[in-house]
């Protein structure tokens, strides 16, 4: 006879239980079980002890199952039941979603779209998708959630992200049950957009009577939102608190090699044929592909007036050896008369001195040595500030060193028959040149 009662009852995502009743009044020995997935699948073979219930496991989620039993006695197999048909329950998707893919739409938003996960690997009846992302190398452990995105939708558009922005992108699909594993992350980055806030630590001074010099700092790294391309520095002529005249513009486009964003790289540009004594407002925007970016905050500079131009300056040695320099007012002292004289002189290889002379001087006599070449440079001050400076150049011809090594000491017992000796050059006032080599003379003590 054939097993009574067969039902089937799902236990889990991967088991199905069967139970039954035995036959009656038969001496039942093995019970042959036979199921097959669906209605096509391969028919597979289970046989167990005498029992009235029985665990079929290692199934596919969410799949149906056909099953039929008979019962064996020792004069053989007996019948078998009608099938009985179950399905195992949903589990997670086994699966990510397929060919994820991100593009930046605008500065602050990116458009996700996926497939979904291969049908097999469903494992239920798919609910939902959510999308994670996180900007990279944000600190945050938890990264931000689109949640219940519907099962019929594959795209969805990001938006409020940071400009200029890498975001790790990544997908999960869901059953009843819950998520799947996530898909292999993407990395996108936002559009560039102007840079939000000016550059920083703007500085401007007066150079002299036609030129200012400005300098900065780029605008802080989170407010740049794209590759700083260049800067542009707007200037105009102030009389009071009103600008006068249209501003004008000068740019500084960065090399390719300066394009990465450097927080410590200073900028300088010099600002040329302005008017003396004169007002000028100052700003200076950085931009980026998008477009230029907010202004600093101006500053006021005024120009120096007019300097004096260049003294007549003549330098020549004396008999005596010493140099003499001797100078005359700058052609244009009568107009603005002459305050001062700044002299500066010295060695070529050493700092020079510096000294304030007064504006009746015209000579000054200066030490010299020999194989020594002196440079001497002199400005005129006037009302506006030290006027254009005077070169002159002297070199005196070499002559045998007139000073001598200074000794060090001697370390005996170097080695057997040597004996280490140690000297400093002549002092530079007595070199009379450039050393090219020495002599040593040895000779034993006590010896003629």
């Amino acid at each position: 006879g054939q097993p009574m009662n067969l039902r089937a009852e799902a236990k889990s995502e991967t088991s199905i239980g069967l139970s039954w009743s035995a036959p009656r009044q038969e001496s039942v020995i093995k019970y042959e079980l036979l199921f097959r997935e669906g209605d096509r699948g391969r028919e597979v073979g289970r046989t167990f002890d005498p029992t009235t219930a029985f665990v079929v496991e290692d199934l596919k989620p969410n799949t149906e199952y056909a099953f039929r039993l008979a019962a064996r006695s020792p004069q053989g197999l007996g019948a078998f039941t009608a099938v009985v048909r179950q399905r195992t329950l949903q589990a997670k998707p086994s699966a990510p979603p397929q060919d994820v893919k991100c593009t930046s739409l605008r500065s602050t938003a990116i458009l996700v779209s996926w497939r979904p996960p291969p049908p097999e690997t469903h494992n239920g009846a798919l609910v939902g998708y959510s999308v994670r992302y996180r900007p990279l190398g944000s600190e945050d452990p938890d990264p931000k959630e689109v949640n219940n995105i519907p099962p019929t939708t594959t795209q969805i558009l990001l938006e409020a992200l940071e400009k200029w922005t890498e975001y790790r992108v990544t997908a999960v699909a869901y059953t009843e049950v819950g998520p799947g594993p996530e898909s292999s992350p993407v990395v996108v980055r936002t559009d560039e957009d102007v840079p939000s806030a000016p550059p920083r630590k703007v500085e401007a001074e007066a150079l002299n009577a036609t030129a200012i010099r400005v300098l900065w700092r780029s605008p802080t790294p989170g407010r740049q939102h794209g590759q700083i391309r260049g800067y542009q520095v707007h200037y105009v002529r102030m009389e009071g608190a009103e600008a006068r005249g249209p501003p004008r513009i000068k740019d500084i486009m960065l090399a390719d090699a300066q394009w990465e964003m450097d927080d410590t790289a200073e900028y300088e540009m010099v600002i040329t044929n302005l008017q003396p004594e004169t007002a000028y407002s100052i700003t200076v925007a950085a931009y980026t592909m998008k477009g230029d970016g907010a202004r600093s905050k101006p500053k006021v500079v005024v120009t120096k007036g007019a300097v004096l131009g260049r003294p007549t300056l003549s330098v020549q040695q004396t008999p005596e050896g010493s140099l003499l320099a001797r100078w005359e007012p700058p052609a244009d002292a009568a107009e603005d008369p002459v305050l001062g004289y700044r002299l500066q002189f010295g060695r070529e290889d050493a700092a020079p001195a510096t000294l304030e002379l007064a504006a009746w001087e015209r000579r000054f006599a200066a030490p010299a040595h020999k194989g020594a070449t002196y440079v001497f440079r002199l400005a005129a001050r006037g009302r506006a500030g030290l006027g254009e400076e005077a070169a002159a150049a002297l070199s005196i011809p070499e002559d045998a060193p007139r000073g001598f090594p200074q000794i060090l000491g001697a370390a005996g017992n170097v080695s057997a028959g040597s004996v280490l000796l140690r000297w400093l050059p002549p002092v530079p006032a007595e070199r009379n040149g450039a050393i090219i080599k020495y002599t040593v003379s040895v000779r034993e003590a006590g010896a003629p």
